[in-house]
């Protein structure tokens, strides 16, 4: 049957459920080829499906289009969900049929009549349970739980997830560690947007300005800012690492760091972790790109570190190789730097770790003022640019010790054997290190428990409470191991 096309109307059940898109591919194809199949429509003339094909004619400036009327004994939602079973949709629009099959269904508590089955070609049969639901739209029982979920605590997350950012497991746990955020009794709340004592300062701000900090005023910055497309930490499509394009987001991290030549010394060091991601299944190499562009800033490269990860995120590519490292540039503003050298130890020796001894070195000199070195290295090898778990250890550890304090897990924490061969390396006691994305405050933890000063910088003050947990202990640790150094040497002169 042939009918005007200005005649046709679109439910707006299809409009809220399923994107419209490629139109002018399609619209190319029936130029070429023409109208391969009618537009299926009820008898008032709604589309039951053919929309896009309808946008397209609209675009090629027809005026009359070939139809199929269907003659409905269900709702229209139902007739459209069911015509457009073949359709290749996105998570988006599995989720959102299936809420309103989930939604039918409760209002029904099962008990539909024949007039209210979900019918189509091939039988798909009544929605009379959830896993008749899921079966309607191509979802598991278990992912549409988790798409309900992930879509309660953070929409942006479901869109995440259909432009290949993040597989529905990654983005089911970004969403429970949100959600666990918002359910944790926030200590935070009762302290101030900027805490400072004698030993560290945070600053609930960003830290694209750092004008409360002098200039060349801090010995050693590490830190490791939030990576592009691979976490979403508020939630916000505004936050650094969400912007759209790579290159947005390499000119805003190196526009974000640049106060930071202003506030290290001449002398300092800037370590800077990142990791890489993929595009269009290429490898963007973001990392590298950053490092050059800061190069062009003025920044001398000495090392760039590579950081073998035992437990890196899950990967599900079936013809690519699974990541297994993260980069850490070591970064410098002159030739004339401090560096105190380190020793990492002969395979089959302990595992460093921060000790509270007297370790003497073969030319009979203490490590670190004798109070503070790091245990299992003894007099091992010149340190290398490769840190595996004979250098390190996983994050995982690492989440206890932010729970230990009250707050939720940080998405993304680093082990704290990750800072300590730079601080000891390139800092000596007394000097300040900063942290300008300072999250759960590892950096801080262990640039206090070795004698050092603290800077940290973060937008969430839920990270407070954690923060100055965390710290206090790492002062409270260091001043009995002096204390027990102290008596210790007391004992051998008396």
């Amino acid at each position: 049957m042939v009918t005007e096309i200005s005649k046709l109307k679109i439910n707006p059940f299809h409009s809220s459920v399923y994107k419209i898109n490629d139109i002018d591919d399609l619209a190319e194809s029936i130029q070429e080829l023409g109208l391969l199949q009618p537009i299926i429509v009820n008898s008032s003339l709604s589309i039951i499906s053919g929309v896009r094909r309808y946008y397209a004619l609209k675009k090629l400036g027809y005026t009359e289009v070939d139809v199929e009327i269907k003659h409905l004994n269900v709702a229209e939602e139902i007739a459209i969900i069911s015509f457009n079973k073949q359709r290749v949709k996105t998570q988006r629009e599995r989720l959102m049929e299936a809420k309103y099959l989930k939604q039918l269904w409760r209002r029904k508590k099962g008990r539909k009549s024949e007039a209210e089955k979900l019918q189509t070609n091939s039988n798909m049969g009544p929605a009379d349970t959830r896993k008749d639901v899921c079966k309607a739209v191509g979802l598991s029982a278990g992912n549409f739980s988790k798409l309900e979920y992930i879509d309660e605590v953070n929409p942006d997350l479901v869109d995440l997830i259909d432009q290949d950012n993040l597989s529905i497991n990654q983005a089911h746990k970004i969403a429970v560690k949100l959600k666990e955020s918002k359910n944790v009794e926030d200590k935070s709340i009762y302290l101030p947007e900027t805490i400072s004592n004698d030993y560290y300062k945070i600053y609930n701000k960003s830290s694209d300005d750092l004008s409360e900090i002098p200039d060349e005023s801090v010995q050693m910055i590490f830190t490791s800012p939030p990576y592009w497309k691979l976490r979403n930490y508020s939630g916000s499509n505004d936050e650094l690492g969400a912007e759209k394009t790579p290159e947005e987001y390499i000119k805003r991290l190196v526009d974000h760091l640049k106060d930071c030549y202003r506030v290290l010394k001449p002398e300092g060091s800037f370590y800077l972790n990142l990791a890489d991601t993929y595009l269009d299944k290429c490898l963007q190499s973001i990392p590298n790109r950053i490092q050059i562009e800061l190069m062009k800033h003025g920044w001398i490269l000495r090392n760039s570190i590579i950081w073998h990860k035992r437990n890196s995120l899950g990967f599900n590519s079936k013809d690519a190789l699974k990541p297994s490292y993260e980069l850490i540039f070591h970064l410098v503003k002159s030739k004339k730097y401090v560096f105190n050298e380190i020793q990492m130890p002969f395979k089959g020796e302990v595992k460093p770790g921060i000790g509270w001894i007297n370790r003497k070195r073969s030319d009979n000199t203490s490590s670190d003022y004798g109070r503070v070195c790091l245990t299992g290295l003894k007099d091992g090898k010149q340190l290398e640019d490769f840190w595996d778990k004979d250098v390190i250890h996983t994050a995982v550890a690492n989440q206890a010790a932010v729970k230990r304090y009250g707050g939720t897990e940080h998405a993304a924490p680093f082990p704290e054997e990750i800072c300590i061969a730079p601080i000891l390396m390139t800092t000596n006691s007394g000097d300040t290190v900063l942290d300008v994305f300072s999250g759960s405050g590892t950096v801080g933890a262990v640039a206090l428990m070795l004698g050092r000063k603290f800077i940290g910088y973060d937008l969430d003050p839920k990270h407070n409470s954690v923060q100055v947990g965390r710290f206090n202990d790492s002062i409270i640790s260091l001043d009995a191991a002096i204390e027990k150094y102290n008596q210790t040497q007391l004992s051998k002169a008396a």
